[in-house]
């Protein structure tokens, strides 16, 4: 009897040590923390504003008198400003340029007058983006409304007879109601900075005034006036480098 009842006791501890081991084995905690190679991604609009500068440009004009070489594209540099109110879904936007450039083309007909002078174009729009994809690389597509101003003032010699009296200096401005939808991709480089290219095109409905000043004895002067609606492509509406802050949370 006391042979089982020693063999019963043997049986009662051993149990219970086992039990301890296996709650100590249990609690152990490891020491050792795997690091996660996956980086938070942070985009533009995870922030509440953003200042952009345009780098460069390559766009079609507003025409000049009757100039021939309307279609032609120009380059531009460091010459706007863009800011933006971003929230999750949609970036509203206020951007702006100016352009000043010495232009020379063929007015009216090939050999009729080669005209000369100085461009001043302005513009400002407002507008919204929104983003395709929610990624580094992202597209997006948007809207912009505004106001341009398109001033010319030169020369336009006969090119027949450069001495005549139907040589002379020329004014215009233009002023117009801007609508244009646009088509982008944004890079968000860093945290801070996103990296811009655009594309779209400009309806323009213009209010436009040209007056001459002949060069003969009398100094004839005329003025004219126009309404017309143009069309205007923008391959490279503008490349920016774009600076966020304010960030959400």
């Amino acid at each position: 009897m006391k042979k089982i009842s020693f063999i019963i006791f043997c049986l009662i501890f051993a149990s219970l040590y086992s039990k301890a081991q296996i709650v100590q084995i249990d609690t152990i905690r490891p020491t050792y923390h795997y690091k996660s190679t996956s980086t938070d991604l942070v985009l533009q609009s995870d922030f509440y504003y953003t200042v952009g500068f345009k780098l460069l440009s390559f766009e079609q004009l507003p025409k000049i008198l009757n100039a021939l070489n309307s279609n032609e594209f120009y380059a531009s540099k460091l010459n706007g400003l863009i800011v933006k109110f971003n929230d999750n879904q949609l970036s509203y936007r206020i951007s702006g340029s100016y352009l000043q450039k010495d232009i020379s083309f063929e007015n009216q007909c090939t050999d009729c007058e080669q005209t000369n002078g100085k461009l001043t174009d302005v513009q400002i729009k407002i507008g919204f983006e929104k983003n395709i994809t929610h990624s580094i690389l992202q597209p997006y597509f948007g809207m912009d409304i505004g106001y341009r101003n398109n001033n010319f003032k030169g020369e336009s010699i006969s090119m027949n007879m450069p001495n005549s009296d139907s040589s002379y200096d020329v004014t215009t401005e233009k002023n117009s109601i801007v609508y244009g939808p646009v088509l982008g991709i944004r890079l968000n480089a860093i945290k801070h900075l996103t990296l811009s290219a655009e594309s779209g095109i400009d309806l323009l409905y213009s209010y436009e005034r040209q007056t001459k000043a002949y060069r003969d004895a009398g100094r004839t002067q005329t003025f004219q006036k126009y309404n017309k609606f143009e069309f205007l492509t923008r391959p490279l509406a503008f490349l920016s480098v774009q600076y966020n802050f304010g960030l959400t949370n």
